[in-house]
Formats: C-alpha cells, sequence, structure tokens
C-alpha cells in the first residue's frame, strides 16, 4: 500500500515489489499520479493545502506560501495558524479544528498577514478525504484572494454610504424604482413627507406608499419612463398620507447593458408654496390692472373737471395739486397692501401741504378707526378739496381762522359720522355755482360710500357733515395695518 508521507513523498509500506510485477507497475502509477499533483498543485491560481485526518498541515502549495509570507516547512502541523491576521486567528482556528474534529466541511473568509506587512483578504474552503470505505483519512482545500473583491465591496458600501448622505441633505424626494413600479432605494424626504422609516418604503410598490388616488395620477408618467422616455411633468397630487400637493417631478431611465430598461430614477419636489405664489401673483395683477384701471378713470375724470372754465396756468397747478392728493391716498393704501388705512392718517396726508397751520389751526379728534381702500380713496379727495379751500378762501386764508375734523362711530346704528367745521374766518357766501370741487366732497362721497353728506355754507363758516353705514367706511381689525 502506497500513502503520502511527511515530506510529500510516497513510501512503500507495507507488500513486496518484484520488478514487472503488480506491485511496481500500481507504485509506478502512484508515482505518475504524484508527479501530475505536483505540477497541478504548483501552477494553480489558487493556494492549495492538505491536512491529517486531525486537521494538521502536510502540505501546502507555493501559491499558498506566497499569500501567506510563510514557508511550507513552516506551515506544517499547526504552524499555519502564524499566518493568520490577529484579530482572525482564534476564530480561524477554533472553525476548523471544529470541522476537522467532526468531519464537515470547511468555508470561510479570513486574513493572511505577511511578515512585510501586506494583508490579504481570503476564502478558504475544505473537505474531506476519504478512504474506500468511507473513512476520512486527510482533508485538502483551497484559498483564494479575494482581497480586490472586498476592497470593491468596502468602496461600493462607502460610496453608497456617501450617497446616502448627500441625498438626505437634498431639499427634495430621491428615490429609484425597479421596472416592476417597486422601490428599490429611497432618501430622508420621503421619511420627513410620508411619516414612514425608510425601511418601510423599500421593497414596496409605488401604489402602495403614494396610495390609489396619487399613484393613478402618476401611472402614465411612470409607465413612460419605464418604457425608455425621460418624463418631466408638474401636477397636483393626493397623496395618501402626504397630503395634497403640487409637485415638479423628473424620472430618468435606467439602461442596462443590453438597452433593456432596469427602472429609473425619480426626482420629486414640493412646489406648492411657490404655485400659491404664482396664482397669488396673479390675482394681485388683476387687481392692480383693475385699480390701475379706476385709478386712470378718476386721474381722467379730475383733469375734465378741473379743465372747466380754468386758464391753462391755473389748469396745471390745480391738476397736480389734485392729482398729488390722489398720489397721497394711493402711497398709504400700498403700505397696508391695500388692506385698510387709518383715518388719522389719511387727514395728515391730505392737509401735509398746510404744515404751517395744520399742527395749530386745525383740530383733528376722534377715536381709531381703520378705512376700507375704497372709502380711503373718496375720503382723502374730499378732505383735500376741504382744506384747499379752507386755505384760498375759508377759515384757513386767514391767522384767526380753525378748522375742527371730528369722527365717531354710532355703535347701536352703525353709524359713521364724520363733520369738518370752520371757524374765525371770512364772512362765508353760498357759490353761485357748483364746481368739482363741491362735486368730490357732497356727489362723489355720497355715491361712493352710500351715504349722506350735508354741505353749509353758514355764515360764519362752513359745515361739512358725512353719515355712513359704517360697513361702506370701516375695515374689519384684522385687516388694519
Amino acid at each position: 500500500m502506497i500513502k503520502r508521507g511527511e515530506d510529500a513523498e510516497f513510501t512503500a509500506v507495507t507488500g513486496q515489489s518484484s520488478v514487472g510485477g503488480p506491485d511496481a507497475d500500481l507504485e509506478s502509477k502512484l508515482r505518475e499520479s504524484e508527479r501530475r499533483f505536483q505540477v497541478l498543485a504548483g501552477h494553480a491560481p489558487v493556494g492549495i493545502f492538505e491536512t491529517d485526518v486531525d486537521g494538521n498541515c502536510i502540505f501546502v502549495n507555493e501559491r499558498w506560501c506566497s499569500l501567506a509570507g510563510m514557508s511550507a516547512e513552516a506551515a506544517r502541523g499547526r504552524g499555519w495558524v502564524d499566518a493568520l491576521h490577529t484579530d482572525d486567528k482564534q476564530k480561524v482556528f477554533d472553525e476548523w479544528y471544529a470541522a476537522a474534529q467532526a468531519g464537515r466541511e470547511f468555508a470561510a473568509e479570513y486574513r493572511f498577514r505577511r511578515p512585510d506587512g501586506v494583508t490579504s483578504w481570503l476564502k478558504g474552503s475544505a473537505r474531506a478525504l476519504r478512504t474506500e470505505n468511507g473513512a476520512i483519512n486527510g482533508y485538502i482545500g483551497t484559498v483564494t484572494d479575494i482581497t480586490d473583491l472586498r476592497l470593491s465591496e468596502e468602496a461600493s458600501g462607502d460610496l453608497a454610504s456617501k450617497l446616502q448622505l448627500v441625498t438626505d441633505a437634498l431639499p427634495a424626494l430621491i428615490s429609484y424604482v425597479d421596472a416592476s413600479a417597486h422601490y428599490r432605494f429611497n432618501n430622508q424626504g420621503y421619511v420627513d413627507w410620508f411619516g414612514h422609516a425608510r425601511e418601510e418604503v423599500q421593497g414596496k410598490h409605488m401604489r402602495e406608499v403614494l396610495g390609489e388616488a396619487a399613484f393613478e395620477c402618476v401611472k402614465p408618467y411612470v409607465e413612460a419612463a419605464l418604457s425608455g422616455q425621460r418624463v418631466q411633468y408638474e401636477a397636483d397630487i393626493p397623496y395618501k398620507s402626504g397630503g395634497t400637493r403640487y409637485i415638479h417631478a423628473d424620472y430618468v431611465p435606467h439602461f442596462q447593458a443590453n438597452g433593456t430598461v432596469a427602472g429609473f430614477y425619480a426626482l420629486i419636489t414640493d412646489i406648492t408654496q411657490r404655485k400659491e405664489v404664482e396664482k397669488h401673483t396673479q390675482i394681485l395683477l388683476r387687481e392692480v390692472n383693475h385699480r390701475a384701471k379706476n385709478l386712470l378713470s378718476v386721474v381722467q375724470a379730475v383733469a375734465r373737471q378741473t379743465a372747466q372754465d380754468k386758464r391753462p396756468a391755473e389748469f396745471v397747478d390745480r391738476f397736480l395739486a389734485r392729482l398729488l392728493a390722489l398720489g397721497a391716498s394711493q402711497d398709504l393704501l400700498v403700505e397696508s397692501n391695500w388692506r385698510g388705512v387709518d383715518l388719522t392718517s389719511l387727514i395728515r396726508s391730505q392737509l401735509a401741504h398746510l404744515d404751517d397751520v395744520a399742527g395749530t389751526r386745525v383740530i383733528v379728534s376722534g377715536e381709531a378707526v381703520c378705512m376700507l381702500p375704497s372709502a380711503a380713496q373718496s375720503l382723502g379727495m374730499a378732505l383735500h378739496e376741504l382744506a384747499t379751500n379752507a386755505a384760498k378762501y375759508g377759515a384757513l386764508s386767514v391767522p384767526t381762522g380753525n378748522v375742527a375734523i371730528t369722527w365717531s362711530l354710532e355703535r347701536q346704528t352703525q353709524r359713521f359720522i364724520m363733520r369738518w367745521i370752520e371757524r374765525g374766518g371770512p364772512r362765508v357766501e353760498q357759490p353761485r355755482r357748483v364746481g368739482f370741487g363741491q362735486t368730490v366732497i357732497k356727489g362723489a362721497v355720497e355715491l361712493g360710500l352710500d351715504a349722506a353728506v350735508q354741505l353749509d355754507y353758514r355764515q360764519a363758516g362752513v359745515e361739512w357733515t358725512l353719515q355712513a353705514p359704517a360697513a361702506s367706511v370701516i375695515a374689519s381689525a384684522e385687516n388694519c395695518p
């Protein structure tokens, strides 16, 4: 019988040999088999090792020695353990000898660390060698260098982690959807938007995550992306757990090497706020257009009325003064975003050209009142005309005259009452004709505020009284600046 000795040579241990006899033929065949094994092991791209029945090393090839940085002689017995990386040594040692004692196959990934400091990742495996009657008489195995594969996996893992960090930081929903419309990747946006953990989204169908109604909205775009088209769209989507949102979506197909579509990358941005701003802007533009037309009509009316019976020079001065008064009211409305105007501020703006007397000879008295934009325009023009007439012909045309402006709100009847009373000025006479100023003071205010206006030319001074429904004059509290 022939067996492998400790020096990896074959040794005759029983039987007799005779030249040309059967034993000589068997020995020759075994030696030829050994030679072939040695040639194969010497050129193999993987490390090969053989152990005895107890798991102790009796043979390693050159590739194994190169990976381990250890000679075949040093690897014999349990010497091979010294090639193991410190962190792997005890674990691999225990698992290997446990497998050898149990007679089971061995498989593991571990590291060799050579004396020169080079570390290699290996995939090792071994199986039992059995005699004809099935008894184990040793083990043979291989070690394959998987260092590049492990480094690649680690690099891929690092890249995936970095990708996750980057996508989580972006203010958008980013995902990868496979060809069957199941999520395979999603960023933190899905957690924040839908309230689901990342793991609860991955692997689920889009319909399950988005909801039936939302999926039906996006389904045509999903089908287009999975057919190989890049899709961009904006839509109002009723999500199951994220609420109804206006989104901008970009689906980019993922093509495999053979040209088939493996899935698509999705970038979803919430543009609800932007759409609301755009809608509000359109409303404002329409409102501005409407008000601009109204203002132009007022300016045209002022121009026509001012031009009646006026010399050119006088017309320019009077027309500009009225435009400035109109502009002052507009400034206050713009500052309040066309919500309402404080009545005291309105009075001061219309008397600004009388700064030298307004503080001492014009007395303003009344509770805080916020005027509606329409009321502010009508009252502003009326106050300007009253102040201009008072400065030219009335109480403010002489040093001894004064004006009292008062207002109040009768809460029981919900009526707004305002008075302009002049005293100490020249004797007042009834005008012989009705001019534009009187039209603005009385007729325009009555029409604009659904009001009753009393204009009296008393000898002691002009008295102007306005009575109007509070709802036509006063803005709601939330609209007051």
